[in-house]
């Protein structure tokens, strides 16, 4: 036993040391077990750790590109490129979106989009004048804020974008009009649609909201059968605080016709107005006085239809259209042809003394006197006196108030008349009047006789 113990026993010597060692390594049992081992050994070791720094280089650059990327596409430059490309390219769906971006009660169509850049590239000059403003913008930040007049497009901050930069968008104004005239019952239109009718004569009528453009109003008496009308073009963008103020001034009057047939109908350029002679106190109108509006009166009779004769409307606005009489005709069917005859005639007698008062003209009214009666001659001195004191005068209101026949061909009326006068001083006065007047029926017509008497009812200054 103590033998083999010790035969067991490391080698002493330095060339036993090695004998067994190479014995060892060429064991072939040993010689794979011990690589295999090595090599787990080797697999179990953990991988390095990168350096901090290097992760916090790459997250640096990760937000450099970010920020990078980022400015290019938030610039408000990318914005007026996109919409340079968009006008070059007539790509009319995103000019649409920028148009109704922020919008709440107007959104564009494709239509919409058109027109706004046919207004946009009307001139050249304007157009590259309005991307160079676009530009200025937001270089120098805006400077029209607090202006009245707007420009219409322009560049807005809205939010942030890509969290570092503010965010732009393209601001497209919206605009109203505001259209008034000067006479009520005309219709108002914003091209060929019509969008209301005025009231009063100063009433307004308001549009809904316009994009950019230029456009056109028009306005049209809607009773007056007279082809009066006018139009005007507007652009919009010019009115101050995005109201545009439109109006349509008609350069006609009212017309005042009378006949010696109340229920006789009045014709304008030949067509039928509906309306009886009888129900125009306050007047027809305002139609054209430039010659282009004729006028007559009709009435169905028994025997056919009688008319007056056609008068052309200049500056007379009383207009005179008796229907010819015979044996079928002479009499209006509540027998008072005679008094609405008379009544008539008196209302344009007095309306044309004031254009002969202001006009300095006697002629203008003469042939409504007796010929060489006195009323006359002292009708033709008032007309002097009143040009050579400069005083004019307005009819404001006319009533007759009673009509009595004295004789076969006489008749007394009775009337209340109101006078706007002006004196040269600049200062004016509103007289009213009771008056009687006696006219004479001759073979020409109705005459002004004398004025029996005029009574002055009340005076006041007016501005």
């Amino acid at each position: 036993m103590q033998y083999h113990l010790e035969d067991r026993r490391l080698p002493k010597t330095r060339s036993s040391y090695l004998f067994a060692e190479t014995s060892r390594a060429h064991d072939p049992n040993d010689a794979p077990s011990s690589r295999l081992e090595k090599k787990r050994i080797k697999q179990k070791q953990p991988a390095p750790k990168p350096p901090l720094y290097s992760v916090a280089a790459l997250i640096a650059l990760i937000l450099l590109i970010i920020y990078i990327f980022g400015s290019q596409l938030s610039k408000p430059e990318r914005l007026i490129q996109k919409l340079e490309e968009a006008v070059q390219n007539k790509d009319y769906g995103y000019i649409a979106d920028v148009m109704n971006d922020g919008q709440d009660e107007l959104k564009a169509t494709e239509e919409d989009a058109k027109a706004f850049v046919s207004y946009l590239t009307r001139d050249q000059a304007i157009y590259e004048k309005t991307i160079k403003s676009l530009r200025d913008s937001y270089e120098d930040g805006p400077s029209y804020v607090n202006q009245a007049v707007k420009p219409f497009i322009s560049l807005k901050q809205d939010g942030r974008s890509w969290l570092f930069f503010d965010g732009y968008t393209l601001k497209i104004e919206t605009y109203k009009a505001y259209l008034s005239t000067n006479y009520e019952n005309v219709d108002l239109y914003l091209g060929s649609k019509k969008i209301g009718t005025t009231k009063s004569a100063d009433d307004t009528v308001i549009t809904q909201p316009l994009f950019p453009g230029i456009y056109t109003f028009k306005a049209v008496p809607n009773k007056a059968n007279s082809a009066l009308e006018k139009k005007q073009k507007v652009d919009v963008t010019k009115s101050i605080h995005n109201k545009a103020q439109v109006y349509l001034e008609l350069e006609g009057e009212y017309i005042y016709p009378s006949s010696n047939y109340k229920s006789a109908h009045l014709f304008v350029n030949g067509k039928d107005t509906g309306l009886e002679i009888g129900d125009m106190n306050n007047g027809f109108g305002p139609v054209s006085t430039d010659g282009s509006v004729v006028v007559h009166a009709e009435k169905t009779f028994k025997d056919g239809v009688k008319r007056s004769k056609k008068v052309k409307v200049e500056d007379e606005t009383d207009l005179y259209l008796p229907i010819g009489e015979d044996e079928t005709s002479k009499m209006e069917e509540n027998g008072e042809d005679d008094d609405v005859r008379v009544g008539d005639f008196l209302k344009h007698h007095v309306s044309t003394s004031m254009d002969a008062v202001n006009q300095h003209d006697f002629s203008l009214v003469e042939d409504s006197f007796i010929k060489g009666s006195k009323y006359e001659k002292q009708a033709k001195e008032y007309v002097k006196y009143l040009k050579k004191k400069g005083i004019t005068e307005q009819l404001k209101a006319f009533d007759i108030k009673d009509i009595q026949q004295q004789s076969d061909d006489l008749y007394v009326i009775e009337t209340y008349e109101q006078f706007d006068i002006y004196y040269k001083d600049g200062s004016a006065k509103r007289k009213s009047f009771n008056s009687r007047y006696a006219v004479t029926l001759t073979e020409d017509g109705p005459k002004v006789k004398d004025l029996l008497e005029s009574k002055q009812l009340s005076s006041e200054k007016i501005q």
